[in-house]
């Protein structure tokens, strides 16, 4: 399911408001007194000349995402979901993560003023933990939370039964395409801030960023802005690889993985989509896998 917008409007390119809404025309439907945001958005894209050299291609650029307000892409989604939360008057959220998206959406529930509650893992460390509870959520642990994709929504579908209807409100990107689409704004910035590179190298988890790529571009592709897209790749570690094998044999559904096992823990999944094959498909993209050692060289 993918949401689909009218794309005969102006396509904004400037103004005073540095944030995701700047594009809201191209965002779900919100009206300006519901919207929450914290700044997110805008940024920086910059030239890395160094880091080209090293790894031998003389024009490398870097879409800083950790300058988000609370350190990574996901708050584009956090400000999505809770502005359409404000809007359908709800007084409450929920969310499945024991990271970055439970940070943001813990995050944005304080700055919009409704209650939160996150489904974390009953193992996640407490360094994890620590910049989700600055913003006091409710938190509850849940054994196996997301050791399969049948695990995750049977605890989304109990927490949806047990939980009022003004708490039920569940913001999670790769479950809501509506979410998805505020990852679009990331290829808006970009086309936007020079010109578009020939490859886009993604981190991939459950993929909903980068399939909010892939409609970003193709929308402005769509709007006459872009003559072609760039190629999508989807990047995760060797021992949670499940769109990136889909992908070498091609599949088009992603198999799970048993334990999935890389030390960039936030990609460390063993379920994936289905949409992020078409984008990379779509693009003429391809998947890598890249081992722990490769992750901590850079």
């Amino acid at each position: 399911m993918s949401a689909h917008y009218r794309l005969d409007g102006d396509f904004p390119t400037g103004g005073a408001q540095r944030s995701i809404w700047q594009f809201a025309e191209f965002l779900p439907p919100v009206r300006e007194q519901n919207i929450v945001s914290l700044g997110e958005g805008w940024t920086p894209y910059v030239k890395a000349p160094n880091y080209g050299r090293k790894i031998g291609l003389r024009n490398v650029s870097c879409k800083l995402e950790g300058c988000n307000p609370t350190g990574s892409f996901k708050d584009r989604a956090a400000s999505v979901g809770l502005s359409l939360a404000r809007e359908w008057r709800k007084r409450g959220v929920f969310t499945a993560s024991s990271g970055n998206a439970a940070a943001a959406v813990s995050a944005y529930s304080a700055r919009a003023g409704v209650r939160c509650l996150v489904l974390i893992r009953d193992d996640s460390p407490a360094s994890k933990l620590s910049q989700i509870t600055m913003y006091s959520p409710v938190l509850l642990r849940v054994r196996g939370l997301f050791e399969s994709r049948s695990a995750l929504e049977a605890a989304i579908e109990q927490t949806q039964l047990a939980v009022p209807d003004w708490l039920n409100h569940f913001i999670w990107a790769p479950f809501n395409p509506l979410l998805v689409d505020a990852f679009k704004t990331i290829a808006y910035e970009i086309a936007l801030g020079r010109e578009v590179p020939d490859y886009l190298f993604v981190p991939v988890a459950g993929g909903d960023l980068l399939f909010g790529l892939y409609k970003g571009f193709q929308e402005l592709r769509e709007m006459g802005r872009l003559d072609s897209l760039p190629r999508l790749v989807a990047v995760q570690g060797e021992g949670a690889d499940p769109l990136v094998r889909a992908i070498e044999k091609g599949l088009d559904t992603v198999p799970d993985t048993e334990a999935p096992h890389t030390i960039a823990g936030a990609l460390s999944v063993n379920f994936g989509a289905e949409y992020p094959i078409a984008a990379v498909r779509g693009t003429g993209g391809f998947g890598i896998s890249v081992s722990d050692e490769e992750i901590l060289k850079g």
